[in-house]
């Protein structure tokens, strides 16, 4: 049992009276802690620890532990170099003993009540994978450090109680931090996942893998590397700088390339909206209605059945963006837009243009906004008979935004569905995870990598 004076890990760790993990560790960690501490309540390990702690009994005497009631457990969080500096913090303990005294032959019961303040574990927290790609976490140098308790014994007094009191450390005070050190080590000492830390799942309609391929410890919390495979099974891991400025209320912080982005926008977005607009019965109406209003529209068909195709080119190119509406943008210099009447289940062209277009995709939340703006371009085929280029032009931007935005609103684009019931850990809270900021991600050396994004994560709704 440790000195709750005592500094812990050179320093890096407060005393027990004065440990802040919100000063040290930032509002990022905090959710989590509670997210685990959740989780080691939901073991019910208060009545593992009254389980485990000894009872003593001769002819004169017996004493014999009834319960331990806590606050939520609080775990907290401090990055430090290759490992994690942890606190499993028990907050206003009460430990409940029945007592027994034989005084002359006349058996005197004597229940004892232990408030302690604060009862904490330190230890580091190493994390590594395995050679089988299973993370594991290694509990190294635990300590417990306790507040001294305020006691109450009833009915005894004198001699009698002097006795008890003098000997409260033997039987209870050590006893308990025995057993919890003893209980953390064989529990938490040594625990690995049966499985790589690994799922797929689909974003746009796109195959998407994802594993963990590195973990270690850092000053700003744990590092980590994500390999992510794209229609494809993940075939290697880039290394990328990682972020270390604080966060605020995020868990999470990532180096992203934007060349991650360009297939989901230029490949998989497009093609989903595409698709939309071809098989939407009710686009068709739309359609009709719209093309009919621009210029040259009064030579259209009348009553015929309309169909659009999209074709964003291969000139196309994503940048991220320092927001997160928007998030990225494609840009599309020719962008190709056809509209055309259904003639026995063929589609015949009645305007072809090229737009020079911009698809901005933000974040509203967990979901996902999509914003098209194509005001300028050429038109390549017309059917009208006389028209003025320009003036068709801007009013096709015009449309196609508004056409494009509202069968973006029908496709489901929400990021909190992506990792399904995924959880960190058996018992947490499943993830659902919000992008809160994204903004150039600078090297050691101050310089930027074209293309480097730092994005944050909340990786639980508020």
């Amino acid at each position: 049992v440790g000195d709750a004076d005592e500094l812990h890990h050179s320093g890096l760790m407060q005393q027990a009276d004065g440990f802040d993990a919100e000063a040290v560790g930032g509002e990022r960690r905090q959710q989590i802690g509670e997210e685990m501490g959740a989780v080691i309540d939901a073991l019910d390990w208060a009545q593992t620890i009254t389980d485990l702690l000894p009872s003593f009994t001769t002819d004169g005497f017996g004493i014999e532990a009834v319960g331990l009631l806590h606050e939520p457990t609080v775990v907290q969080l401090v990055g430090v170099p290759d490992a994690i500096d942890a606190r499993v913090s028990l907050r206003d303990v009460g430990l409940e003993y029945s007592m027994w005294v034989d005084v002359l032959g006349n058996r005197i019961e004597a229940p004892i009540s232990l408030f302690f303040g604060e009862i904490a574990i330190d230890a580091l927290v190493v994390p590594s994978l395995t050679p089988e790609k299973t993370l594991s976490l290694e509990l190294t140098e635990p300590e417990v450090i306790m507040d001294d308790p305020d006691i109450t014994i009833l009915v005894l007094e004198g001699p009698l109680l002097e006795w008890v009191l003098e000997n409260i450390a033997t039987w209870i005070i050590e006893p308990l931090g025995e057993v919890l050190l003893d209980l953390v080590l064989a529990e938490y000492g040594v625990i690995e996942l049966p499985e790589p830390l690994s799922f797929e799942t689909e974003l746009l309609g796109m195959p998407l893998s994802i594993e963990l391929s590195e973990i270690g410890g850092d000053v700003e919390g744990v590092r980590a590397g994500l390999g992510v495979g794209i229609d494809e099974p993940v075939s290697s891991v880039f290394t990328v700088p990682v972020p270390h400025d604080e966060t605020t209320g995020t868990q999470v912080a990532m180096g992203v390339h934007e060349g991650l982005l360009d297939t989901m926008l230029n490949e998989d977005l497009l093609s989903q909206l595409d698709s939309f607009l071809a098989e939407e019965p009710a686009i068709g109406a739309l359609l009709g209605g719209g093309i009919t209003q621009l210029p040259g529209g009064d030579d259209a068909p009348e009553g015929a059945a309309w169909c659009v195709s999209m074709n964003p080119g291969t000139a196309t190119v994503v940048r991220m963006q320092a927001s997160i509406d928007p998030l990225a943008v494609l840009y599309a210099p020719d962008f190709v837009f056809t509209f055309g009447t259904l003639n026995n289940g063929v589609c015949e062209d009645w305007l072809v243009a090229s737009l020079a277009t911009e698809v901005g995709v933000g974040l509203d939340g967990t979901e996902l906004t999509i914003d098209i703006q194509a005001p300028e371009g050429v038109i390549l085929y017309y059917g009208a008979d006389d028209y003025d280029e320009q003036e068709v032009v801007v009013a096709l931007g015009d449309y196609v935004s508004n056409l494009v935005n509202l069968a973006g609103s029908f496709i489901d684009l929400d990021l909190g569905s992506l990792l399904g019931d995924l959880t960190l850990i058996e018992g947490m809270t499943p993830l659902s995870p919000t992008v809160t900021s994204s903004e150039p991600l600078y090297n050691d050396d101050g310089s930027w990598t074209e293309g480097m994004y730092r994005v944050e994560l909340q990786l639980w709704a508020d």
